[in-house]
């Protein structure tokens, strides 16, 4: 005994040409700014231990910045601004401020 197909593969041509196949953003995507996205990650990065909390002030004011006992990570040279590289946005419409 043979299952039946589902309705919507039923109406599937049996040879879709994969160029027929057209991406519903397309026509909403026309004449938009080409988006360039620049590598920002670092190039090298290394684990530095040390064996005291002195030698661990002591290379902080080396390179020149504040590490704390929570401090995860520094760049080196500490970067100019060290949140969102373009904060232009795309608005669709002017927004006013309430009254």
């Amino acid at each position: 005994m043979q299952k039946s197909k589902p309705a919507l593969v039923k109406q599937l041509p049996l040879m879709a040409k994969l160029e027929d196949v057209t991406e519903p953003w397309r026509k909403e995507w026309q004449n938009m700014p080409e988006f360039a996205h620049e590598n920002l990650e670092a190039w090298k990065s290394i684990l530095v231990h040390f064996a005291s909390a002195e030698h661990m002030q002591a290379f902080a004011k080396l390179v020149g910045q504040n590490i704390t006992d929570t401090t995860k990570y520094i760049w080196y040279p500490k970067p100019a601004v060290n949140k969102v590289k373009n904060e232009k946005r795309y608005v669709d419409q002017a927004v006013k401020p309430p009254r």
